[in-house]
């Protein structure tokens, strides 16, 4: 990994004309240009390793970078792929926790890097800012964000009520022929029901959930300072 200064103006770069940092003021786009670095990667090189913890947000600028999860036995699966003007990293950074994911270069890539402490403010002081960062990780929840090769690699699936023709679409595919029958009781399950259905499952069957002892907080959270709330 190769780090450097990088000199181009942000107001020049196509990419963060589309990124999250698009409609930033002018002093803060003063600040991104002085505050920021560029990161080369070359082919197969780790940008950041599943469980550390987060300093910056990388944007990519030319290249691809693929975010995988490794289990306990250490197999790798693909999460999703970043490409030039996607952000990587943004969620740890947020939640402001280690990161869930590894992140790798798939060719020769460029990023460049903002530290947290700049990006933290930047939400603190531009709605903007924080409404898209919000909608990345809406996005986290969709399922184009999770490859329809890594939803068939698993045996067992316990899938809740899902009315969404393109949700059930994209679980009937990583299901077996066997299995597809389970996806008609989707659209019909009450509130804590769910199918549990797989290759272990001859057939499949309709689970109860029973309510946590400790509820969780489903409060809409605060992402920025002052009296907004989103």
């Amino acid at each position: 990994m190769d780090i450097g200064h990088c000199s181009y103006d942000c107001r020049e770069c196509p990419n963060c004309k589309i990124s999250v940092f698009s409609d930033l003021t002018e002093n803060e786009m003063d600040t991104l240009n002085y505050e920021k670095t560029i990161v080369q990667l070359h082919k197969g090189q780790v940008l950041f390793l599943q469980d550390t913890k987060p300093h910056g947000l990388y944007c990519v600028k030319k290249g691809k970078i693929k975010v995988y999860r490794r289990g306990s036995e250490g197999k790798e699966q693909i999460v999703r792929l970043a490409s030039d003007a996607d952000v990587v990293g943004y969620r740890a950074l947020i939640s402001e926790e280690n990161y869930q994911c590894g992140a790798a270069a798939l060719e020769e890539t460029t990023l460049c890097y903002v530290p947290k402490q700049i990006v933290q403010k930047m939400m603190d002081e531009n709605v903007s800012i924080s409404k898209k960062m919000l909608k990345l990780l809406a996005r986290l929840q969709n399922h184009q964000d999770i490859p329809q090769g890594v939803l068939s690699q698993f045996g067992t699936f316990i899938v809740h009520r899902l009315i969404n023709q393109r949700d059930r679409e994209v679980i009937e595919y990583a299901c077996s022929e066997a299995t597809k029958s389970a996806l008609s009781f989707l659209p019909i399950l009450a509130p804590g029901e769910a199918v549990l259905a797989g290759v272990d499952f001859p057939m499949p069957i309709i689970l109860k959930i029973k309510k946590p002892k400790i509820t969780p907080n489903s409060d809409t959270p605060t992402i920025f300072k002052g009296d907004i709330k989103i």
